[in-house]
């Protein structure tokens, strides 16, 4: 299993947890890089400590960071053993869960850091435009407008003024009588109007309009 080469603590953002390691690796070959990690830094401190001891402490640091990279126990480990985290009310020749917790709650509060600068940066990389002069703006409209199809403006519909006279001021329609099935015989002249001679009906004397 390849890790990732850490050299500042942003790097360790591009790990994998442990957890989604052991979906594509045995549990065996994780302990066996905790064992590593655990194996450098008792040598660094001049601990002495046995292999089962060892085993048992690779076991507890994967069930309680499983969330964490192995990166992130080597390098808490790497750290710790520098001295870069104290070692509280321990001593430098003493190593266990207790130890290893504060070094990995000082880690992660560093790791928490870099996010947070991580995310401003991406929060705040913004593309400036320069202000734009009106012909410019213009110019980028008609590009839009050339591409889209401007839009055509739709027809005025003139209003229909059916059975108006033509050159009336208001229209005339023609009178109905209650005799609906009457043959209008439009003989009676009543000069600008014809009407029927049978039910009265009007109809304007000159074509409709």
């Amino acid at each position: 299993m390849k890790l990732i080469q850490i050299g500042k603590t942003s790097d360790l953002l591009k790990c994998e947890s442990i957890a989604t390691k052991l979906k594509s690796h045995s549990e065996q070959e994780i302990m066996m890089l905790v064992m590593t990690a655990i194996s450098k830094c008792i040598i660094s401190l001049g601990i002495e400590m046995q292999k089962e001891t060892m085993l048992v402490l690779a076991e507890d640091i994967i069930a309680k960071f499983p969330n964490e990279s192995l990166e992130d126990v080597f390098e808490c480990l790497r750290r710790g053993r520098r001295g870069d985290f104290g070692f509280g009310h321990n001593t430098r020749k003493h190593l266990n869960m207790l130890v290893i917790s504060e070094w990995m709650e000082k880690l992660l509060e560093l790791k928490s850091l870099e996010m947070e600068k991580l995310h401003q940066k991406t929060k705040h990389k913004e593309i400036e435009m320069p202000p734009l002069s009106k012909e410019k703006a213009q110019e980028w409209i008609d590009k839009i407008k050339a591409k889209l199809g401007a839009a055509k403006e739709p027809q005025k519909i003139k209003p229909l003024n059916a059975l108006a006279t033509k050159g009336a001021g208001k229209p005339e329609f023609i009178k109905h009588s209650s005799q609906s099935n009457c043959n209008h015989d439009f003989d009676n002249d009543l000069g600008g109007k014809l009407e029927c001679i049978h039910c009265g009906a009007l109809m304007p004397k000159k074509g409709l309009i």
